[in-house]
């Protein structure tokens, strides 16, 4: 059965469907007859339909228990990532992204697929909908990563509608020596940002942007590049 949420649906609804399997230690939240289902569990994080505590279980007992079946399609687990980049798992996040997204391109994809469980080989990779090639090999769902790694990896996110400020957070301890450029209108305007070996090059072309290190807040210049120096474990 499916279950939507709206607006009329009440907290003590959701919660409902949350059962406590001690015996099994298994806790999540579900609206079908396999108690330890991800979809709503995930949607259950995302929507704070769950305190800090069963968000934990959650994550503890569903979504890092390898006995629950994983996620198969990248539309979901843009959700998955979602979740676990909310609670501050960035490290997961990245982990993901390299294996699950990595494996795609091992397996010969030069765009997102519909689809992709790693166990599968040769032609039944590409089976699909009872069809042995009905898998969409170019499915825009599947991009995620691009949204992930932008606004969580880097940390790039509007403080104002437009990006008329704005503040970018990366995490330089999981990323180690990187550059990427990020667009921030519709005009053309970007941030691009380049680590190497501990020094951070910083390059707008839009005025109203934050850098955030550490507990180091540093307004971004539009007429130079800024280069900084990393100091410790950022």
């Amino acid at each position: 059965m499916f279950w939507r949420l709206n607006r009329s649906t009440k907290r003590t609804d959701v919660l409902f469907y949350f059962s406590d399997f001690q015996n099994r230690q298994k806790t999540g939240i579900s609206y079908s007859p396999i108690p330890e289902s991800v979809d709503p569990n995930i949607f259950a994080i995302l929507f704070d339909y769950v305190d800090s505590q069963r968000m934990e279980s959650i994550f503890k007992d569903v979504l890092l228990n390898d006995e629950i079946p994983q996620i198969n399609t990248p539309y979901f687990k843009f959700w998955e990532l979602e979740a676990f980049a909310k609670a501050g798992y960035y490290q997961k996040v990245l982990d993901v992204i390299k294996t699950y997204w990595g494996r795609m391109l091992d397996n010969g994809a030069t765009t997102f697929w519909e689809y992709f469980d790693p166990a599968e080989k040769g032609n039944e990779r590409f089976a699909m909908y009872g069809d042995k090639y009905g898998k969409s090999l170019c499915h825009a769902w599947g991009s995620s990563p691009i949204y992930l790694i932008g606004r969580y990896l880097i940390g790039l996110k509007p403080t104002q509608p437009g990006y008329k400020t704005f503040e970018i957070h990366p995490q330089l301890a999981l990323l180690g020596n990187f550059k990427g450029k990020f667009p921030i209108s519709a005009e053309g305007d970007y941030i691009a940002l380049e680590v190497k070996d501990r020094m951070l090059t910083i390059d707008a072309t839009k005025a109203g942007g934050t850098l955030i290190i550490g507990h180091k807040r540093i307004s971004i210049p539009t007429e130079h590049r800024e280069s900084i120096v990393i100091e410790g474990n950022k």
